[in-house]
């Protein structure tokens, strides 16, 4: 059984997928974003072991809340880091008819990651710039991996919310925005 590394867990998400949702915070991230609002996630090296077991029992408790579109968002941090961890818990969830999305930047994706995408329900993908090198001052990382788990994601037809954090003066002119759009709108 896979043990997940933790950082920490909200109750009633409201603004992490659809629905309220229980939201697992697991740590590791290889991303440094200059506005990340979990910076405490980073190390891959800290954070509580969790297993599959808890992580259902948790979501258990939030069931009479998360009505017909809830249930529980593996956020971080990078989720993704973690697959093993997550194909087992997303696994565990459904048999308990519990609905899961994953919370990513996209930033890590290697050859489990299309596994943990399946074994989901939906994702929500974070770009925080259409432009390749204002996404690497950003982050410290290029987009291409995010533009092509953005596709990929279209091409197998997951649910997906994309979001975008605008920041003045960093990501929110004009041009950016429009190139932003054109690319979803493909």
């Amino acid at each position: 059984m896979a043990i997940g590394k933790l950082h920490s867990i909200e109750t009633f998400g409201a603004l992490d997928g659809p629905g309220i949702r229980t939201v697992f915070f697991l740590q590791g991230c290889p991303a440094r974003c200059m506005y990340c609002h979990n910076p405490d996630t980073w190390n891959e090296d800290e954070g509580e072991q969790i297993t599959v077991g808890e992580v259902v029992s948790r979501a258990r408790r939030g069931r009479p809340y998360y009505g017909e579109n809830g249930g529980v968002t593996f956020s971080g941090g990078e989720p993704l880091l973690q697959a093993d961890f997550l194909i087992e818990a997303m696994d565990a969830l459904r048999r308990d008819g519990i609905t899961s999305a994953i919370d990513t930047s996209g930033t890590y994706f290697d050859d489990k990651s299309e596994t943990v995408i399946a074994h989901c329900d939906m994702v929500l993908l974070d770009i925080k710039h259409i432009d390749s090198d204002a996404h690497r001052r950003l982050t410290g990382w290029g987009n291409e991996n995010i533009l092509d788990c953005a596709r990929y994601l279209s091409d197998i037809q997951k649910p997906v919310w994309i979001r975008h954090v605008s920041v003045p003066g960093i990501n929110d002119d004009d041009e950016s925005l429009r190139r932003l759009r054109t690319f979803l709108d493909t």
